[in-house]
């Protein structure tokens, strides 16, 4: 982008204003066309731009919508790959031609992993594994430039029971997590609601000997469920502003006690955000607490029977209404 020889002179003058912002790439094109320094990506601007982008409008939540629907047939074509045993790039595979794009029109790389590398959050890896016990698929689609972001974890007849009864258990608290949505309630609050009903689940389980407040505030619930309940959507998978403090800018920053949680903000009405619960079986964070002071609150034996696993994690995308949420991803996928 270069200066135009016979750039009028009234266009020299609104740049010189101060009322026209650059936003973009390259800074250096304002620069030459003569945007006033503190005018190219001023940081009061983008502040409020960020902070707007929570809100979405119905034709933003409509291209939302229509992109987790879009998902949903990858996500049933992966499940059917799964059963029949296929590895996991041909499930990838098969998700992709459900959809009908190939990878760069996702909204980001495929997660697909079999057994025990479901322990592993962002699994990118070789994907030659196949017949699969357990799947954990996080994948989402493109509409109109937005994007979905779902995540199923799918079990066949020949996986672990006590897991079984665990997935089909954080299923039911993320759909309680839900239904707790509301406007003026702070995320936080939802991401601490998380982990009582993960301790509960994983006590009557068995495997830890303290449910509820108790265990989490022993920290047993912490290494089961290592991350943040969800993030904001839109245009971008992880959306801009979930830690912003106010219009203005600044940050509110996640309490130490849940340093990986991407959204602080109050829920609000048009607020789109992610609801993803998990529980996984992650030796690395695990065995601190096989030597620590908290080694009697566990099952050790009950834990290593379900290592093999890997891990759990059920995401909807919901949009925040007058009386509570909307689920944007249920209705396409069960």
């Amino acid at each position: 982008m270069k200066q135009a020889p016979d750039e009028p002179a009234a266009w020299k003058e609104l740049a010189h204003s101060g009322r026209v912002a650059f936003l973009g790439d390259d800074p250096h094109a304002a620069q030459v066309h003569g945007i006033a320094p503190g005018c190219i990506q001023p940081l009061a601007l983008l502040a409020r731009l960020d902070w707007d982008r929570a809100y979405k409008t119905p034709y933003e939540v409509a291209c939302i919508e229509s992109a987790g629907a879009l998902a949903a047939k990858g996500h049933k074509a992966a499940r059917s790959a799964f059963v029949e045993g296929a590895s996991e790039l041909e499930i990838h595979h098969a998700y992709l031609e459900a959809v009908g794009c190939v990878d760069k029109d996702l909204p980001y790389e495929t997660i697909v992993c079999l057994d025990e590398k479901g322990a592993i959050l962002h699994y990118t890896g070789k994907r030659a594994q196949k017949h699969g016990k357990v799947l954990l698929i996080d994948a989402g689609a493109k509409v109109n430039g937005y994007g979905s972001d779902i995540t199923r974890t799918w079990t066949t007849a020949k996986a672990d029971a006590p897991f079984m009864e665990l997935v089909n258990g954080l299923d039911r608290v993320q759909q309680e997590l839900c239904a707790l949505v509301s406007p003026g309630k702070p995320y936080l609050e939802l991401h601490h609601a998380a982990h009582l009903k993960i301790a509960d689940l994983l006590h009557g389980a068995g495997l830890i000997q303290k449910g509820g407040a108790e265990a989490v505030e022993l920290g047993l619930t912490h290494p089961f469920f290592p991350h943040g309940l969800g993030h904001f959507l839109g245009i971008q998978v992880h959306d801009v502003g979930g830690r912003q403090k106010s219009p203005d800018g600044g940050l509110l920053a996640p309490p130490p006690q849940y340093p990986y949680l991407r959204t602080t903000r109050a829920i609000e009405i048009d607020q789109v955000f992610t609801i993803e619960p998990g529980i996984y079986f992650i030796e690395m964070l695990l065995r601190p607490h096989r030597a620590g002071k908290t080694k009697e609150h566990f099952d050790w034996a009950k834990i290593d029977r379900l290592m093999p696993c890997g891990g759990i994690r059920i995401e909807d995308d919901v949009v925040v209404t007058r009386d509570g949420h909307r689920n944007l991803t249920r209705p396409h996928v069960g």
